[in-house]
């Protein structure tokens, strides 16, 4: 599958930072879905993302993946470990020593050192080799659940490059609860691009 497969949607709705962490408390407390079997969805689509902006395989090429100390880090290096089985050659690079991340984060890293014996999963932390000049435009960019509301200015578009949502598995009585409709967002697929309005 590459990103021209994939369905698309023009009008989403959006979140603040502020209601996305009242949806992610509503989901792991009063619906008991913990954050680990969230994460472990949010990494296999960024996964799944990543081969699609490929061409539809990732065999044999090198991603590298910047893993910060929240929870995103961890859907990064989770996300690395599905890679790896899909015959990437993939590269960690941590923003700060492990003790540092959140314990999830950490579980996560671990993970990836885990899942093979050879040199295909290096992690590097950002102290051990000094900081990277990357390109500060993504040429794409994955929101899980629903994006945050900046992602869909205008004069964000150069930045995000093309947008793509993914389900992760957050309930729809999640988002009911602050008054957000996601009823039918994902009925054409788990993976969707969102087309500029």
């Amino acid at each position: 599958m590459t990103f021209d497969d994939l369905p698309t949607l023009r009008a989403v709705p959006t979140v603040t930072a502020a209601q996305m962490a009242e949806v992610d408390r509503i989901t792991a407390q009063d619906l008991h879905i913990p954050v680990e079997i969230l994460m472990e969805d949010a990494s296999r689509q960024i996964a799944v993302a990543a081969r699609a902006f490929l061409g539809g395989s990732v065999s044999g090429k090198r991603i590298v993946g910047l893993v910060g100390t929240g929870n995103n880090g961890g859907d990064t290096a989770g996300a690395l470990r599905h890679l790896i089985g899909w015959g990437a050659r993939v590269a960690a690079e941590v923003a700060a020593p492990q003790e540092r991340a959140h314990e999830i984060t950490r579980v996560q890293i671990g993970r990836l050192l885990l899942v093979t014996a050879s040199p295909v999963a290096v992690v590097h932390y950002a102290s051990q080799s000094g900081t990277r000049d990357l390109e500060a435009r993504a040429a794409a960019t994955v929101t899980l659940a629903l994006p945050k509301t900046g992602l869909l200015r205008p004069e964000a578009s150069p930045y995000v490059g093309t947008l793509l949502l993914a389900d992760v598995g957050i309930p729809h009585a999640a988002f009911s609860r602050i008054g957000v409709n996601t009823s039918r967002l994902f009925e054409r697929g788990d993976l969707v691009r969102i087309l500029p309005p």
